[in-house]
């Protein structure tokens, strides 16, 4: 049964009126093109707006917001020991016969996957392929893979093939079990590859609220309702930069120790633990590093 966040008031969650205000007004002289705005504390919705002619309740398009979902899927898996971050890549895929590019086809792992660093100079081309895993598999490695960050969504749709491959379901029929539904989020789908695989890299569909229900999970270190959904120990390792980004596994680092999940055009749900606060907003904006800063700088200076 599809469930809402408690809300609360801004002077209940502690947070300023006025600088929420003062973030307002930039946002309208900034021309940063917000859908939706939604701002919790504590786990609590203290605010949330949306811009005509646009609805908070509306299903949007995440974008690579999608891929903080990947990383969940594939946290739980590790959680239960049903895959490890070292496992390489061709290892769940062992009918394709393809080049070992001198043994540097067995150094992608679930780990480089998720940290974005697979040695390839430049992203496959996932259009128009029939069979996304064949081409990812023969793409040109040139780095050794775990030594050089370059995003890639096609990476992520992998992830999201091995989750298949390990669960027998695609990977939001797999999170619908798991996590979605659990905290009461419904309605929920997302893009196909040709082959019929959810994309993983892109192409998920949320309303704002899910998007702050999901973060909240790892503000809570995977704790919902009192029920351990995903490990505590798997959002901390997660979210911390690698060693070649600060890009944790599929999420963001951020000023004030933030991090978040973000899609093209600004789908952001920004994390901020030391506040125990998270915002989420829907976006049609070109200009996502500022907005990502000016959200930082509002939220850090009220709390």
């Amino acid at each position: 049964m599809e469930s809402r966040l408690e809300r609360c008031s801004l002077k209940e969650a502690g947070i300023s009126a006025s600088g929420v205000q003062k973030f307002l007004d930039e946002i309208q002289t900034g021309g940063y093109h917000l859908h939706s705005l939604m701002l919790t504390r504590h786990g609590k919705v203290a605010y949330e707006c949306s811009w005509k002619p646009y609805q908070l309740d509306e299903v949007h398009l995440m974008h690579s917001f999608t891929k903080g979902l990947v990383a969940t899927a594939i946290g739980i898996l590790e959680g239960e020991n049903r895959i490890s971050l070292e496992d390489s890549l061709i290892s769940y895929f062992p009918e394709y016969q393809v080049d070992d590019q001198d043994g540097k086809l067995e150094k992608i792992t679930i780990r480089t996957l998720l940290t974005m660093s697979n040695g390839h100079p430049d992203v496959p081309d996932r259009h128009g392929c029939d069979d996304e895993v064949r081409t990812f598999l023969e793409y040109p490695i040139v780095h050794e893979p775990g030594t050089v960050f370059m995003y890639d969504s096609m990476g992520t749709n992998m992830l999201a093939a091995v989750v298949k491959r390990v669960t027998g379901y695609n990977l939001f029929q797999f999170l619908r079990f798991r996590v979605l539904e659990p905290m009461g989020i419904y309605g929920v789908d997302c893009d196909s590859c040709t082959s019929g695989k959810d994309q993983g890299g892109g192409g998920s569909r949320l309303k704002t609220e899910d998007m702050a229900k999901i973060t909240i999970l790892y503000l809570n270190k995977g704790k919902w309702n009192g029920k351990q959904l995903l490990n505590a120990a798997w959002i901390e390792e997660s979210t911390k930069p690698s060693d070649t980004e600060q890009y944790g596994y599929l999420f963001w680092r951020g000023k004030y120790n933030s991090y978040r999940a973000d899609g093209k055009y600004s789908q952001l749900s920004i994390v901020l633990p030391d506040a125990n606060a998270v915002v989420s907003l829907v976006a049609e904006c070109r200009k996502g590093e500022e907005l990502t800063q000016a959200i930082n700088d509002l939220i850090c200076a009220q709390l």
